[in-house]
């Protein structure tokens, strides 16, 4: 079994790397960069998430086989399902009331840009389960090698 410490430390880099990739993400769709403080109040929003997510972090043990695709499934849809609660579920609603077919357009625009939200929560979770499987067959390693010595 992985350490706890390790866990948390390997999950606090993979929100690290979530972020880089988000705000980069950022900068490669508005053309101009994020800034320190854009990228200080994703990196926030980031933390928030995490603190969240600790028991659930500590109480993952084995990533092997089907669980790691489980795993990164569970992972990564969070953010973008609150992202089209929260945002396009209320715009196309309004563009259904107001029966502008140039709302729904853009809402279908907006689906697909708001589909974008994924990657960075797909980058996060996946820097976090290969790190933990890695781990994980490197004590099974030194297991197997002090079972052998005996």
């Amino acid at each position: 079994m992985v350490p706890r410490w390790k866990k948390l430390a390997y999950s606090l880099g993979s929100v690290i790397v979530g972020t880089v990739a988000f705000a980069t993400l950022l900068c490669i769709s508005s053309g101009s960069s994020a800034g320190v403080g854009g990228t200080l109040v994703i990196f926030g929003a980031a933390i928030t998430g995490w603190i969240v997510s600790i028991p659930l972090i500590l109480r993952i043990n084995n990533v092997s086989g089907w669980r790691f695709w489980l795993y990164l499934g569970i992972g990564t849809s969070p953010g973008p399902i609150l992202v089209f609660v929260l945002v396009l579920v209320p715009f196309i609603q309004r563009a259904i009331r107001i029966y502008h077919a140039q709302n729904t357009a853009v809402a279908f625009v907006t689906f697909i840009g708001l589909g974008l939200v994924a990657i960075p929560f797909f980058v996060g979770t996946l820097t976090y389960l290969l790190w933990l499987r890695q781990a994980q067959r490197n004590l099974l390693k030194r297991m197997n090698l002090i079972a052998v010595n005996r």
